[in-house]
């Protein structure tokens, strides 16, 4: 990464590259992904993976419109599909689409692709992200296991037919049977090759996965040593040279640090993210009434200005990590305090014999939305409203997941919201 510019005469000051993080991980990607510009459909981006799926190097792609530079049997489908993922009515909710097609020239010809709008600080779309996975080999393997017991099945008719001319036709029954066992053998040979592809490929992804946590830490802690000497230097400027600032630097100081200390948040939480994944679970008989009661107490102060009636109903006992799980109830019930801006009853549950929830009477949110609460840092509402990095969400979802449950949402706007959260 590079050095920040020496002096502090700039306008603009040295804030690490977030992009250029995104970009290293795509590049490690096991996936194939490619960025067009939204308006042009110009190729600004392949990565390695995307590039030996079609055989291109990348001097074909970059700087070519999209149209020309991918094999033919694509672009008329997925040009339409760019354009309204880019649009300024739908950039704001990631459009994931997965239409099959079959790309003329290519040796393996099925694949499958999702895209998201790119957006930049001000939300504003810069561009589509296309991520590709290749089909075709998955499906090869079952075509050629379903053709062996094709073949198999139509083996045992013909037995079954010589049954019946048993005495005249002897010979052949026994050829059939050999036949018979030559096919089973085939399909038990595919099938072990099939579950040893399966193995490969999982490992693969294992280790992928891995090394991109791995990355994603690294880098993430990586950048709070800057980000906390652009903070502390913007702050001594304010106290120090406040005076000698005209309003405009005096504000725009004021947004570097806030944005600063922003991307310090999203930073820290991205170190939590990538930590709750690998973190070992120490599973025990937890109290979640108790542990609510607790989290009521954190969370109050920290919303001084509005009353909140948290009320806890039964008897809440599960088997689980209670570190995990009390930052569970700490993301959601600080949601439930943060969006409930005129206070109210703040409900921790459980339904009868099922799920357990926290319900509030706040804002709201539209719930052909709900999916997107649960990504890393995708938001349903202005930052400036209601602070956060959107990250809190995504983290509920991977304790629970890792605990071998599921977590759902209900919402209606203006009538408050219900997450439910299930441990086995």
């Amino acid at each position: 990464m590079a050095e920040p510019p020496q002096g502090l005469g700039n306008r603009e000051r040295y804030v690490p590259d977030l992009a250029e993080v995104c970009r290293l991980l795509a590049e490690r990607a096991p996936e194939p992904m490619l960025a067009v510009e939204g308006d042009t459909h110009i190729v600004r981006y392949a990565n390695p993976a995307f590039r030996r799926l079609f055989g291109v190097q990348k001097e074909e792609l970059i700087g070519r419109s999209f149209d020309d530079a991918l094999p033919s049997g694509m672009s008329p489908e997925y040009a339409d599909l760019i354009d309204h993922v880019f649009s300024p009515a739908t950039h704001a909710k990631p459009e994931f689409r997965q239409p099959v097609v079959k790309v003329v020239g290519l040796p393996t010809t099925e694949w499958s692709c999702s895209m998201w709008a790119i957006v930049d600080a001000d939300e504003l779309a810069v561009g589509v992200m296309i991520q590709v996975t290749n089909l075709a080999e998955g499906q090869r393997l079952l075509r050629e296991a379903a053709a062996m017991n094709e073949a198999l099945l139509i083996s045992s008719l013909e037995q079954h037919e010589l049954r019946e001319g048993l005495n005249s036709s002897n010979e052949k029954l026994q050829a059939e049977i050999v036949e018979r066992q030559e096919a089973q053998e085939a399909l038990r040979i595919a099938s072990l090759a099939l579950e040893s592809r399966v193995a490969e490929r999982t490992a693969e992804l294992e280790a992928a996965n891995k090394e991109v946590h791995t990355l994603t830490y690294s880098m993430a802690h990586d950048l709070g040593s800057p980000l906390r000497a652009i903070v502390a230097t913007s702050r001594i400027l304010q106290q120090e040279a406040s005076g000698a600032l005209s309003k405009e630097y005096a504000e725009m100081l004021e947004r570097q640090v806030h944005n600063a200390l922003r991307v310090a948040r999203m930073v820290e939480d991205m170190l939590q993210f990538v930590r709750l994944a690998t973190q070992p679970l120490e599973q025990k008989t937890v109290d979640l009434a108790e542990m609510a009661r607790e989290v009521e107490a954190w969370v109050g102060p920290r919303y001084p200005d509005r009353t909140l009636n948290v009320i806890v109903v039964g008897r809440l006992v599960a088997k689980a990590d209670a570190a995990l799980i009390k930052i569970v109830l700490q993301s959601l019930m600080d949601n439930a305090a943060k969006f409930s801006p005129e206070g109210g009853k703040i409900t921790v549950g459980r339904q009868e014999g099922g799920a357990f929830f926290v319900r509030d009477e706040g804002i709201g949110f539209e719930l052909a939305y709900a999916d997107r609460l649960f990504t890393p840092f995708q938001r349903l509402v202005n930052e400036a409203n209601f602070p956060g990095t959107g990250i809190g969400l995504a983290n509920v979802k991977r304790i629970i997941e890792r605990h071998g449950g599921s977590v759902s949402a209900e919402s209606s706007v203006g009538k408050g919201s219900t997450f439910y959260f299930s441990l086995p």
